[in-house]
């Protein structure tokens, strides 16, 4: 089962889903899907997107989302911490826009590498040792560096303008 929550201390949370469909939710926290196998529908608002294996998008927080995917879903779902990242970037307006089923560019490979390492670190035996949780958690630094470095949107972004009057979803 989805947790749409995060221990108060976390920066970035990982889990693993297999569950074929998520009805309609929302949470204070930025979530970050990336299929691993199979297909998945996803809507964010009004918007609906298909996903295939290896396609990654980022949910922005507070936004009505679900999913519903075929009998061979895996999904990786981060949850960002939004109020951690905010006082990182010194803004209280965080808006990403990644979405690879509707654009793709060299930093979503970066942005594939460094979740691969994530995935390959977090079931990694040695994670429980502290030298496995440091690696791990300067991955998601990594992870963040590349969002905010590529995919932050600012005021004067062009899919900011055109989402302006609607709620940025991607």
């Amino acid at each position: 089962m989805e947790r749409n929550y995060m221990n108060a201390d976390s920066l970035v949370e990982l889990e693993f889903l297999s569950e074929k469909k998520m009805g309609i939710h929302y949470h204070e926290n930025i979530e970050l899907l990336f299929l691993l196998g199979g297909s998945m529908s996803v809507t964010v608002e009004e918007d609906q997107f298909e996903l295939d294996s290896g396609d990654i998008i980022v949910i922005n927080a507070n936004r009505n989302h679900s999913y519903e995917g075929d009998a061979n879903l895996f999904v990786g779902r981060f949850l960002l911490s939004y109020s951690k990242i905010s006082e990182m970037l010194g803004s209280s307006a965080i808006l990403f826009w990644c979405n690879s089923a509707l654009d793709h560019n060299k930093a979503y490979d970066e942005l594939k590498a460094v979740i691969s390492r994530i995935f390959n670190q977090y079931l990694k035996e040695d994670q429980g040792q502290e030298s496995g949780k440091i690696y791990l958690n300067s991955l998601y630094y990594q992870m963040l560096a590349i969002l905010a470095g590529n995919f932050l949107l600012t005021e004067q972004d062009v899919r900011y303008e055109r989402k302006r009057g609607k709620k940025t979803t991607g």
